[in-house]
């Protein structure tokens, strides 16, 4: 039963392995579409050769390398639906982020259950909604101090990113799933965005908009890229 639960959560790459051949291309058309989608939000660059060899020679540049891996998940995995979903993200390895104390993580504060209370006091509509690709779209970091490169995420099951030598580093050029700051540049674009729209943040929640008119009030709340 844990095995099973940890199987939601995320499936090993090995378990990949094992399947039969027909069953695999669904799961490399997953990594291939995360990985248009960190391009398409510019994410990381392909470093040349010449670059990579450059970062490999330097002490500074290559401490400032991250690891990276695919997180492979069967979105259908908690249902009873035998069909399998295929899911896969790229994160780097954000826990050995060498700019941890400069970067600005700060958490913004929680009030889901005051939320959901109002909602059922006052009888309003509730809707759920999921944001494509949300942590890529953060944008960078303006202060940190240097470069973050990445190693490819490859692994006993995906040896090769689509068009992409597997011998070169990537450089993050923006959000990347997994550095510590990444919540929080989401939280900053999705702040941005919607005040811009003429929505007003609300005092007690930062994560929380409101659009506000005659005869109506839309709240909007954002939390790990659901809405």
């Amino acid at each position: 039963l844990k095995q099973k639960k940890a199987l939601v959560n995320e499936i090993p790459w090995p378990k990949l392995v094992e399947l039969p051949e027909k069953d695999k291309q669904q799961w490399y058309d997953a990594a291939e579409s995360d990985w248009k989608d960190v391009l398409y939000w510019k994410g990381v660059r392909v470093l040349d050769k010449q670059e990579t060899a450059q970062v490999k020679a330097d002490p500074n540049a290559k401490r400032r390398c991250l690891r990276s891996r695919i997180v492979w998940r069967d979105k259908n995995a908690a249902l009873t639906t035998p069909e399998v979903k295929a899911k896969a993200r790229i994160t780097v390895q954000g826990f050995n982020d060498p700019d941890p104390f400069t970067l600005d993580r700060d958490a913004q504060p929680i009030v889901v259950t005051i939320m959901m209370q109002v909602i059922a006091s006052l009888g309003w509509q509730l809707f759920g909604s999921d944001i494509k690709s949300a942590f890529l779209q953060g944008g960078q970091a303006q202060y940190r101090p240097d470069r973050i490169y990445m190693h490819q995420p490859l692994d006993g099951f995906l040896k090769k990113l689509p068009g992409v030598d597997p011998t070169v580093l990537l450089g993050a050029t923006g959000s990347v799933v997994g550095l510590v700051n990444c919540p929080h540049l989401f939280y900053n674009r999705f702040r941005q965005v919607f005040v811009a729209l003429g929505w007003h943040q609300h005092s007690a929640d930062a994560c929380c908009c409101l659009y506000i008119e005659a005869k109506a009030i839309i709240a909007i709340r954002c939390e790990t890229g659901t809405m």
